[in-house]
């Protein structure tokens, strides 16, 4: 049985956000060319809206995936680097702790140092496409 590799994952669900981005936005978005230095990974044509995605779980053990949320804060980082998007969106894959109930989405808004500060909207999407926005 082949594994699927974490790109091939993370490419799949950039695609799928996209298809959901666009009809919970009501906005057309592509894949950019480098904005301020980085490549990210939608925005719409005028780049007005510039969106990260991640595509990441919590770990097996139900464990704090450090890595993952080190992840998180460096896209925070580069969203909030750009000065001429007037919405930045970091979108997630929803993720449920097998435990706690709560999505990797929910705790890493729930615990984030950088996020009240940056004007960052972050959505969840599940499997079915059914967005939710967790942050004004």
């Amino acid at each position: 049985m082949e594994e699927t590799s974490n790109k091939a994952k993370g490419d799949a669900f950039e695609e799928f956000a996209k298809r959901s981005l666009e009809a919970y936005l009501d906005q057309t978005l592509e894949h950019p060319e480098p904005i301020d230095g980085h490549k990210f990974d939608l925005a719409t044509p005028d780049k007005s809206i510039i969106v990260e995605c991640k595509c990441l779980e919590w770990t097996v053990s139900g464990n704090v995936p450090n890595g993952k949320i080190n992840n998180l804060n460096e896209a925070v980082s580069w969203l909030t680097k750009v000065a001429s998007a007037t919405q930045k969106i970091l979108c997630l894959k929803r993720s449920v702790h097998p435990l706690k109930k709560e999505s990797l989405a929910e705790y890493f808004v729930r615990t984030s140092k950088f996020l009240p500060d940056s004007k960052i909207i972050v959505i969840e999407i599940d499997d079915e496409g059914i967005t939710r926005k967790l942050t004004h």
